[in-house]
């Protein structure tokens, strides 16, 4: 009786302590921007909820547990995965509905399969995990593709953006007053181009994150830019490396007037070692590149293609 005890009692100390530590890892603001690291977070949640749900049922439940209770322990920690998400917000990070149906998705398989391992036979437990494994793989769809295209955008180089892979699109985040849109218009390079569907707003744009690729052994940054309408635009560039602070003076940063039709953009990559006022830009750890205008008074519709350096 003493020995149940104790393995009661190291059990409950164990799910106390992996609580704890999953509860930090999902309010612990994370230092840094890279869609890399936000993905693999984003494929961690199904896996660690899946595994609080295993361990809830070996300390609070057993082969004998009624389905009622087992229910409500499910229920609770789909609650948990919910809350965890809402209170994000409080601590610098970003809730988001596919993180709270990943953990959704991993307490139900781990409650299934948890059951199936201590009542029911291997043919059972299979059963249960071949469902409980495609849930898994459906909510891991979102973040294995960032990490795929991750890799096709270091294969790419020095190409930073031709728009022929519908993948290239998440490595762009725009702001509220904009949407992007991958299109079969003017194209430069291939037959696509990513059109920046710019709305009213103080600040309309997108930023495409280029994952820390190395630009040292490169001259220039060129693009090709085409505007839509007769109403002349000023687009402002933003380039940006992993040491940036947040100041206006620690970056690249310039203004481009645009006219109806097709234009090339050239920035020697020596303009943007010297932006920073107080240091040389890290060329070799370029992590952004943004375009915005500002105070944007009626709809406008800006296409980039062939981003690439040379």
């Amino acid at each position: 009786m003493q020995g149940s005890d104790r393995t009661k009692r190291r059990r409950t100390l164990l799910f106390a302590g992996a609580a704890a530590g999953a509860v930090a890892a999902f309010l612990v603001p994370v230092p840094s921007d890279s869609r890399e690291v936000a993905a693999i977070m984003d494929l961690l949640h199904a896996p660690v909820f899946m595994l609080a749900a295993i361990l809830s049922y070996r300390v609070f439940l057993g082969s004998s547990a009624p389905l009622g209770k087992i229910v409500i322990v499910g229920l609770l920690l789909v609650g948990l995965g919910a809350l965890l998400e809402l209170t994000q917000g409080f601590f610098g990070r970003h809730p988001t509905w596919h993180d709270a149906t990943s953990n959704a998705v991993g307490a139900l398989v781990g409650i299934i399969a948890a059951k199936a391992s201590v009542t029911g036979s291997a043919k059972q437990l299979l059963g249960a995990m071949v469902p409980g494994g495609l849930l898994l793989l459906g909510v891991s769809v979102q973040p294995l593709t960032v990490l795929a295209d991750s890799l096709l955008q270091r294969l790419q180089m020095p190409q930073l953006g031709s728009f022929e892979y519908s993948t290239e699109v998440t490595r762009w985040v725009a702001d509220e007053h904009c949407t992007l849109r991958r299109v079969r218009r003017q194209a430069t390079d291939g037959s696509w181009s990513l059109a920046l569907e710019l709305d009213p707003g103080r600040y309309p744009g997108a930023s495409l994150h280029v994952a820390s690729l190395d630009w040292s052994s490169y001259q220039e940054l060129v693009c090709d830019l085409s505007l839509d309408g007769s109403q002349p635009l000023n687009l402002v560039i933003k380039i940006e490396d992993v040491q940036h602070n947040g100041d206006p003076r620690d970056r690249y940063h310039r203004r481009v007037h645009l006219e109806h039709g097709t234009h090339r953009l050239r920035i020697p990559l020596a303009e943007v070692k010297a932006a920073p006022r107080s240091r040389d830009m890290d060329l070799s750890r370029i992590v952004r590149i943004q375009f915005f205008t500002v105070d944007l008074g009626s709809p406008t519709t800006v296409y980039l293609d062939n981003i690439h350096l040379r």
